[in-house]
């Protein structure tokens, strides 16, 4: 597992971290859990955010990934999966505390999805099929204060989500 994690004088953290499965989610949550409670965000500020980070991660795992072609080659007895591309299916997360605010970056390299174009998820109806799943967006947009998008485009080939969330310190 490739991870990168930095801190700097100026509040701001950083992980880079390569999306290959479900199993990266838990150094995610356990660098925003650090990260935040070391800021001296309330437990419960803290929780919901990582709720929200680990909803867009899995995200980006279970749909933006699939759009690329995973090849398998044989290691020591073993099959491996992995991306050709390794950029492509890195992530970075960055971190910036300011005194009563989190502005959380997510840049990626995948197929472009804006989830403020998701519509939001009818309940009743929700509730009536016996669904299960797809309630991740709804949850980021509940738990984050501001959300903006910014897709890869000719000028830049990154996808970029930025999370705004206003708190008070424990």
């Amino acid at each position: 597992m490739n991870i990168e994690i930095k801190n700097s004088v100026d509040k701001n953290s950083f992980i880079s971290i390569n999306l290959i499965d479900y199993s990266v989610l838990g150094e995610i949550r356990l660098f925003i859990q650090n990260e935040l409670s070391n800021a001296g965000l309330k437990e419960i500020e803290i929780q919901k955010i990582v709720v929200a980070i680990d909803e867009i991660c899995t995200n980006l795992i279970k749909h933006a990934l699939g759009y690329k072609t995973f090849e398998i080659k044989k290691k020591e007895n073993k099959n491996e999966v992995y991306l050709s591309d390794s950029n492509y299916n890195k992530i970075e997360i960055e971190l910036e505390i300011e005194e009563n605010k989190l502005i959380i970056k997510i840049v990626d390299i995948t197929q472009s999805f804006n989830i403020l174009d998701m519509p939001d998820t009818n309940m009743s109806n929700y509730f009536k099929l016996f669904k299960s799943g797809g309630l991740g967006i709804k949850l980021v947009k509940l738990i984050m204060d501001k959300i903006e998008y910014f897709p890869a485009d000719e000028t830049q080939n990154k996808n970029t989500l930025i999370l705004t969330k206003y708190f008070s310190r424990a």
